[in-house]
């Protein structure tokens, strides 16, 4: 297996062969998300998980978790096509203020979708133990 990081590379080179990694890294954690998010929205909606009167309640602030995080996700799906587009231009830098601007962009965004893929695994969490609880 050949070696990413080069003995000559700099932390610069490093950072970057991270940028490109993280953005496929999301593209793919995504487009699974998008196939689990229906995969549990068609589950909740089914007969097989029909609940108590007291647990309705319950059923629907996790249907309605869902649909939030299902909003979210679509608008993080798309953005980050975007912002894999907009992130080619750091290749474009002739400076060092150039580069840190986008480095700057990567770690902010970075730091939101990193959120929701955290809100999204506790939600998950919350969905296991509901169907769990119902096997």
């Amino acid at each position: 297996m050949e070696d990413k990081i080069k003995q000559h590379y700099d932390g610069d080179d490093i950072q970057l062969l991270n940028y490109s990694a993280d953005l496929i890294d999301w593209k793919d954690k995504l487009a699974f998300a998008e196939t689990e998010i229906r995969f549990y929205k068609k589950l909740l909606l089914s007969s097989v998980m029909e609940v108590a009167e007291n647990e309705k309640s319950r059923k629907d602030k996790l249907k309605e978790s869902l649909l939030n995080i299902e909003e979210i996700h679509a608008n993080f799906f798309s953005q980050v096509a975007r912002f894999s587009v907009d992130a080619e231009g750091i290749n474009e830098c002739d400076d060092v203020a150039c580069e840190t601007y986008y480095l700057n962009e990567h770690q902010d965004y970075k730091e939101k979708i990193e959120n929701f893929f955290k809100n999204y695994r506790t939600l998950k969490e919350e969905l296991f133990v509901f169907f769990e609880e119902r096997i």
